[in-house]
């Protein structure tokens, strides 16, 4: 194996599934009235990791036999697996049900490929830094272009191919069609959303330099354009636990090292205000913001109303199935679930609760060793948890970053001098990524 150009290849390919997934598919017929679109990044993903399992002789795989895995998120990722296939065994559900079972599959994939990447290369997961850096910087481009476009603001021709793009491929994977808020190279706003916190909590671990500003300003031009106000608080929640890792070691960033990227926030709401002057939807954002806020002091607001009572009327299910649907409740309900939490409570009960609470909330609070690496895969598990309030953040291809920083920590050793979380130390300078 030529180590420097497989870590390449991996690298590029998981940023690329992360960012492409949805964009590069093919219509196949299923039997029904519609054809499905079968997305072909992840089925990449997927045989990479393999020909890396046969390569290493199973070296990898050894990782998910570990402690740490088993304790944090055996329970999660067993009952990902086995819950599919009771649904199909006990006769709820038939066998095109099973498709589910590609989510564990693709998030075990990333776990490989994320080892792979730390243990052949010198550069371990830096070397996601430089596609995940040019990722984001192309995912506010086009979500900026979306906003001109849906807005008339940029001339016809070839920009009327773009927005073509987005329609055909939104089209693919659902009738309903968004353009009022950008959804980048996906076919949901909210995934937009996920992308952005995702990339700016992993890449303030891996990026160095000035280029994390860019990173850090791409990240939230992404964001504000996504509208997405759950993946808003989820990247605060995350942002805030970094904070407190690094008060706890005693490195909490002055105010002179965080003065860049006040700058560069200002600049990107700058930026915001002249595209909603332009009368591009962006500005919908203000509303947006007022009616989530209007809630707390017992407003409404049509989105989250709606919400609650989908998931009040469909927690009906768990009546029928105390145990759980077993297969995805999507089927039976004819609608997604749109939240992680309340998904995981029909289909498995608290027992698939459990387990995904454990997957988060543990897999946040339960690194023994201390590293950049390991700090943003705490800050990416409490954006997850609070993420999948709303959303459904584990079915999104952005997550695939978020599984091989995971699978990298895995098998990543202590340092020379690392220190348990439960100790403090001090460095010399404080850094907004450490």
């Amino acid at each position: 194996m030529n180590e420097p150009r497989w870590s390449a290849l991996v690298s590029i390919l998981l940023v690329a599934g992360a960012v492409l997934a949805q964009r590069l598919y093919l219509q196949v017929d299923t039997g029904n009235d519609e054809p499905a679109a079968q997305t072909i990044l992840p089925i990449l993903i997927a045989l990479v990791a393999a020909t890396t399992v046969v390569i290493s002789r199973g070296r990898y795989l050894k990782m998910l036999l570990g402690r740490e895995f088993l304790l944090i998120w055996g329970l999660y990722f067993g009952l990902s697996v086995i819950l599919p296939i009771l649904g199909v065994a006990i006769g709820h559900y038939g066998f095109r049900s099973l498709y589910s079972l590609i989510t564990p599959a693709l998030a075990v994939s990333a776990l490989i490929l994320g080892a792979t990447l730390q243990a052949i290369g010198w550069r371990g997961l830096s070397s996601l830094a430089r596609p995940i850096l040019i990722a984001a910087v192309a995912q506010a481009a086009y979500a900026v272009i979306q906003q001109l476009l849906v807005a008339h603001v940029l001339p016809g021709g070839p920009w009327d191919l773009l927005l073509q793009w987005d329609a055909a491929t939104q089209g693919a994977f659902g009738r309903g069609l968004v353009f009022g808020r950008s959804s980048g190279f996906y076919v949901n706003p909210n995934i937009l959303g996920v992308w952005a916190g995702l990339a700016m909590l992993a890449g303030l671990a891996i990026v160095e330099g000035r280029s994390r500003y860019v990173l850090v300003g791409a990240a939230l031009t992404t964001l504000l354009l996504s509208q997405s106000r759950g993946s808003a608080i989820a990247l605060a929640a995350g942002l805030a636990v970094l904070l407190i890792l690094a008060r706890r070691r005693g490195t909490v960033p002055s105010l002179r090292t965080l003065a860049p990227y006040g700058l560069v926030a200002l600049v990107v709401i700058l930026g915001w205000a002249f595209l909603a002057s332009l009368g591009t939807p962006a500005g919908s954002l203000v509303g947006r913001l007022g009616q989530g806020i209007g809630v707390l002091g017992g407003g409404s607001d049509p989105s989250v109303t709606g919400r609650l009572e989908f998931w009040g009327s469909s927690l009906h299910l768990l009546l029928a199935h105390p145990f759980g649907t077993l297969g995805p409740p999507e089927t039976l309900l004819g609608s997604a679930v749109d939240s992680e939490w309340i998904r995981a409570a029909l289909q498995g009960g608290p027992v698939y609760v459990m387990g995904l609470g454990l997957a988060l909330i543990g897999g946040a609070a339960a690194y023994v060793y201390d590293s950049p690496e390991r700090r943003a895969v705490r800050a990416c598990c409490v954006f997850l948890a609070v993420a999948g309030l709303s959303q459904l953040p584990l079915e999104y291809p952005p997550v695939y970053l978020f599984w091989a920083l995971l699978g990298g920590v895995l098998i990543q050793r202590p340092v020379r001098g690392a220190v348990r979380m439960t100790g403090r130390f001090r460095q010399g300078r404080a850094s907004v990524a450490t």
